[in-house]
């Protein structure tokens, strides 16, 4: 597996060692500059998921392999509502990507810097992680593919 984080190193190697606990998967670190995978969404201060760039740009890995991204940005799965539409991760065909931005604080506001316990950030990058990269480790004929809905829009 290979992890790419933007400027997260400690969040990234703790990271490692948890998916090598859960899923005893050996991993490759790499720190790298993304601004150019994620699409600004300018009045939300935030970012689309850009799943489609991502998996194109590192298609040829991902044909291989399984990745996992890290980011700090603000993430978002449409740009209806910058307080619905906002997600924490996602996995998509051999790639993982967690955003940290929401998890640095005891509500779901974006945050730069981490307000709650270094400790419980790092065990919610670590968790995050562990179940976007589940969709891809864990597979059984019981499993079916499952989209998200927001029931309030409905979208």
């Amino acid at each position: 597996m290979i992890i790419i984080h933007e400027q997260l190193p400690k969040e990234a190697k703790h990271i490692v060692k948890t998916i090598n606990t859960v899923y005893g998967l050996e991993s490759i670190l790499e720190e790298a500059k993304l601004e150019n995978l994620f699409i600004p969404i300018p009045e939300f201060n935030g970012f689309k998921q850009s799943y489609h760039e991502i998996h194109e740009y590192f298609k040829d890995i991902l044909e291989k392999e399984m990745m996992l991204i890290l980011t700090g940005r603000d993430l978002y799965a449409n740009n209806k509502s910058q307080d619905d539409d906002w997600i924490l991760g996602y996995y998509y065909r051999n790639l993982a990507v967690v955003a940290t931005a929401r998890i640095k604080r005891h509500d779901n506001k974006q945050s730069a810097i981490v307000e709650v316990p270094e400790e419980l950030y790092l065990k919610r990058a670590a968790y995050l992680a562990i179940h976007e990269i589940g969709h891809g480790v864990i597979t059984g004929d019981h499993l079916k593919y499952a989209k998200w809905v927001n029931t309030k829009k409905g979208y």
